[in-house]
């Protein structure tokens, strides 16, 4: 404080109106810096919604997307056993058609009661994609 004393009024006045406009940037700074990262805050946040409803849209669309496909092939395959046309290897075809394009499912499969499917279980025991009764149970699957 001495050497504060020691200058004349225009020092003082000076080294007053220095600290005070020093000051003022500091404050300035202060409160521009918060703006501006509330701006980019919430410019983050609206970003991401957007990608997040996009993402949520996609994913929303795969999962609904094996429901309707697996409700499909059943009414398709329930169809022809009423029918009384109910063929295995044309339900095999059908599976494995519907399967082929949709790379982002593993595999579909389609198990029927004993008989239920065409009324032939005897003739395919033990035989590939049944079981050791005969039942129609295949499972396709993609393969790596």
């Amino acid at each position: 404080m001495a050497i504060f004393n020691r200058w004349g009024i225009a020092g003082r006045s000076a080294a007053l109106i220095g600290l005070l406009t020093g000051m003022g940037f500091v404050v300035a700074s202060i409160v521009i810096y918060q703006r501006a990262e509330s701006i980019v805050l919430d410019s983050a946040m609206a970003e991401l919604r957007v990608s997040a409803r996009a993402e949520s849209a996609a994913v929303s669309t795969l999962l609904n997307q094996a429901p309707l496909l697996n409700r499909s092939v059943a009414r398709v395959l329930l169809d022809e056993v009423l029918a009384g046309r109910a063929d295995r290897a044309t339900a095999d075809a059908l599976i494995r058609g519907v399967l082929t394009p949709q790379t982002q499912f593993v595999g579909m499969a389609t198990a029927w009661e004993p008989n239920a499917f065409d009324g032939r279980d005897a003739d395919y025991v033990n035989a590939p994609i049944h079981d050791a009764t005969g039942r129609y149970v295949p499972y396709f699957y993609h393969t790596p």
